[in-house]
């Protein structure tokens, strides 16, 4: 039996991202929504099939560049470095998610992560880093 995300679900999503972002970037980041965006951002989607029709996230460019320069040591990355880096980013926090949203029934299959402008509405939460706020949408419903 599937189930519609809720605000409850955002927030296991988002705990299981702290530790990913750690994990893999060593960026320290903790559950805040109160964290203020910086202004300069990459907005990705990830648009998926199910239970959601896509997440999206919006990363500071300071920790675009950062994962960038963690994936690739030794680079002063460029603005398209960033955003590939911030597609790869989402694209990770996205799958290593999805098995929290499958342990409480929510069933979503994803496709590609892309940059985009702007995130549609839908349940948003944030994640607070001494680089700024990462935000991320869940926005619902089978498309």
């Amino acid at each position: 039996m599937s189930r519609a995300p809720d605000r409850e679900l955002l927030l296991a999503f988002l705990s299981d991202a702290v530790s990913v972002l750690h994990e893999a970037c060593g960026v320290a980041a903790t559950v805040d929504d109160r964290a203020v965006p910086t202004g300069s951002e990459i907005a990705v989607i990830i648009h998926a099939h199910g239970d959601l029709s896509g997440v999206t996230w919006t990363f500071p460019c300071e920790l675009a560049r950062r994962v960038a320069q963690h994936m690739v040591p030794g680079i002063d990355p460029d603005p398209e470095l960033c955003e590939a880096a911030a597609s790869e980013l989402a694209n990770v926090l996205t799958g290593r998610g999805l098995a929290v949203l499958a342990a409480h029934g929510v069933t979503v299959e994803i496709e590609p992560p892309r940059v985009i402008a702007a995130a549609a509405p839908g349940i948003a939460g944030r994640l607070a880093t001494a680089l700024g706020a990462i935000g991320v949408v869940f926005h619902g419903g089978v498309r």
